[in-house]
């Protein structure tokens, strides 16, 4: 048997029991003592599901060894994001080779995964586009914007936010500004012989931390909505943004305040919660947001 098949069992037991013990690893795979500690070694230095080292802690309670509570949290974690990405494929029709991950096949009976919103787009583009990125090469890609246009990229990032595919880019015409494409809107790629110039991996970092309506370069703006009845019991439970604060109000409202450079992702979040949402600030969202409903309640009145 391979070391895989023993981490990935010992994980198994880390997850449904909450520990496991070297003796049982030892007999389950006919290995020496000696081999399952350096498993345990390989699990505390390198872990393989994850960034940072699971600090496995011997239990003389349990004989055997447990995980602390931030990386039973953090196993978790790992194991949502697991079932979430088998799942998709599955639904998408896709049958992986996850023998490793057997022991997560019964849970998969119970998870289903559907995309509210896919936008469709050339397979074989963003593998281009990644091959490109991992070779350091500049690509061309068409992109309409009115008309189509040619773009001379350098492939930073491939970024996957709320189920559409995206790709972050710097542009030596833009003077290397980080930028976001949609896969869906490229209809050429080609890739060009010339090394990527951008090379400032913070700017990059702090690019994809925020991404979405809370990224880019310009100063963010705080914005105020306050959420009634069903939207206020749902949004208390969600993070739309690291650095957002909430508050429970007397009349059992919820004010959420969260950090944005762009209102317009932001708008459509609040529309979708129809008369159960209303901004507060600042002013001029406020009026984009009244004006909007002005639009739709004209387009009532008009028989539209």
């Amino acid at each position: 048997m391979s070391q895989g098949e023993r981490l990935f069992y010992i994980i198994d037991k880390l997850i449904y029991r909450g520990y496991f013990t070297l003796r049982e690893v030892a007999e389950k795979y006919e290995v020496s003592g000696r081999q399952v500690a350096r498993d345990i070694d390989y699990l505390r230095t390198r872990c393989v599901i994850s960034s940072s080292p699971l600090e496995l802690e011997y239990s003389p309670k349990k004989r055997g060894y447990i995980l602390p509570e931030d990386d039973r949290k953090r196993m978790d974690k790992w194991r949502e994001k697991t079932l979430f990405s088998l799942a998709r494929n599955r639904d998408d029709g896709f049958e992986g080779d996850n023998a490793s991950l057997s022991f997560l096949s019964k849970d998969l009976e119970y998870v289903t995964v559907k995309s509210y919103a896919e936008e469709p787009f050339e397979s074989r583009f963003f593998t281009m586009l990644l091959d490109a990125a991992r070779k350091h090469k500049r690509v061309v890609i068409s992109y309409p914007s009115g008309n189509v246009k040619k773009r001379i990229l350098e492939p930073l990032q491939l970024v996957n936010y709320a189920e559409i595919w995206y790709l972050a880019a710097s542009s030596p015409d833009d003077g290397y500004e980080i930028r976001t494409f949609n896969l869906s809107r490229i209809s050429d790629v080609e890739v060009l012989d010339e090394k990527i110039v951008f090379s400032d991996r913070e700017k990059l970092a702090s690019f994809l931390s925020c991404y979405g309506i809370y990224n880019g370069t310009s100063e963010s703006v705080t914005y105020t909505i306050k959420f009634t009845s069903w939207a206020a019991r749902i949004v208390s439970k969600q993070i739309w943004q690291k650095d957002q604060s909430g508050m429970w109000m007397d009349d059992e409202s919820y004010v959420l305040s969260v950090p944005a450079v762009s209102d317009v992702e932001l708008l459509s979040r609040v529309l979708f919660y129809g008369a159960d949402a209303e901004p507060l600030s600042p002013p001029e969202f406020v009026r984009k947001y009244w004006d909007r409903v002005d639009q739709m309640a004209g387009r009532r009145r008009d028989g539209i």
